[in-house]
């Protein structure tokens, strides 16, 4: 576990993605996909430089809550620290007619949760370091890669495969201005 955030570290949660995308070959139905998403923190560093790195520690807690929170909702799901201000969500299962907008549909109720919560947040920080204080409408805003990927097209590609589509995505919202979500679809690499 992560001694931070309380989510699986980045070796356990590798692992577990891992197994849930083996697993995936096995048990997806034609009409299901599997989809991991790479979340990056938007201004992470901006940010431990202004307030200092004992906020940042808060924000990163309260960050990997929400996450954690709002995939309670489905079993199966699950998000990992991977490092940094870098998260992974796997989701195993998804019907595959509309999985295009699940990434988007976690995003948006992060940023709610996130909303709905802020009070707590800058009350621990306001507790914790209350000479530094950031603004009372603060949104720590995310930058999300997904990779979806179907039952025919997993069968020819590995995770670390899918992992760096789900981090070229994450990457390419970065170049375009974050705070959005960017899916790649069933590329594949023959393996």
């Amino acid at each position: 576990m992560d001694a931070l955030t309380g989510l699986y570290n980045k070796k356990t949660g590798t692992e577990k993605a891992t197994k849930a995308f083996n697993q995936a070959k096995e048990t997806l139905n034609e009409d299901e996909a599997f989809c991991f998403m790479f979340l990056d923190i938007d201004n992470f560093g901006r940010f431990n430089k202004v307030y200092h790195s004992q906020v940042g520690d808060i924000v990163l807690r309260f960050v990997a809550t929400c996450l954690k929170d709002v995939l309670r909702k489905n079993r199966g799901q699950f998000t990992y620290r991977f490092g940094g201000e870098e998260f992974g969500i796997i989701i195993p299962k998804l019907i595959l007619a509309t999985s295009y907008k699940v990434p988007k549909i976690i995003y948006q109720d992060y940023l709610e949760l996130f909303v709905a919560r802020r009070s707590e947040l800058l009350a621990e920080i306001k507790s914790t370091s209350p000479t530094v204080m950031p603004p009372d409408d603060l949104l720590v805003t995310l930058s999300v890669g997904a990779y979806l990927i179907d039952k025919e097209n997993i069968q020819h590609t590995n995770f670390n495969y899918a992992k760096g589509q789900a981090d070229a995505a994450q990457v390419y919202v970065k170049a375009k201005g974050k705070n959005q979500v960017q899916i790649i679809v069933n590329a594949t690499v023959q393996i």
